[in-house]
């Protein structure tokens, strides 16, 4: 299967930065910026450093932010940035009795 995976669309990466993925809201959108270091400012990202795996990236940083103001911080960021929008809710665990 290997031949067939595109190296270019597939990439896996283990990142350090955050003890739990930030909660997305039906109507939130998840920012994805992949660079070789932070960006300087603050554009509500949190950065996280790359730990294991292919290592496709030093660093990512993430946010979780409304549609406004998500295209507003891709536009604004210089390099490609990713806009992920959730497609279902999120899975929580029944609590344990």
């Amino acid at each position: 299967w290997q031949p067939l995976i595109d190296p270019r669309h597939y990439r896996r990466n283990l990142f350090d930065g955050l003890d739990s993925a930030p909660v997305v809201a039906a109507d939130d959108i998840l920012v994805v910026v992949d660079c070789a270091a932070p960006m300087p400012g603050d554009h509500g990202l949190a950065w996280l450093r790359t730990v294991g795996l292919d290592r496709s990236t030093p660093v990512r940083g993430i946010a979780v932010l409304d549609d406004g103001a998500a295209r507003r911080l891709a536009a604004a960021l210089d390099g490609p940035v990713a806009l992920y929008r959730p497609v279902t809710r999120r899975y929580t665990a029944p609590a344990r009795a």
